[in-house]
């Protein structure tokens, strides 16, 4: 996903001198929607685990007990799904 664009790096302190790469994809922060190389977030198109190592805390982003994520994340999907149906409508 990173070579077609689809993806870029997470970097802790984006801009700044002391930026290093965490090692995963960069998020929309909460929504886990990925981001594109762009900066772009690509709609319809989210992560989760280990692929998302430094832009969630932790990366215990299936862990509803600390980060509910996922919950998040299905909250976002289902609101969307709304929206869509409702313009069709």
């Amino acid at each position: 996903m990173r070579e077609q664009g689809l993806a870029r790096d997470f970097v802790n302190g984006r801009g700044t001198p002391d930026a290093y790469k965490a090692g995963g994809i960069d998020l929309v922060p909460q929504l886990g929607t990925m981001i594109r190389a762009d900066g772009q977030a690509v709609a319809g198109l989210s992560a989760m685990g280990w692929m998302t190592e430094g832009a969630h805390l932790g990366n215990d982003s299936l862990f509803r007990e600390t980060n509910d994520y996922s919950g998040a994340w299905a909250a976002h999907v289902l609101d969307s799904l709304r929206q869509e149906e409702a313009a069709a409508a």
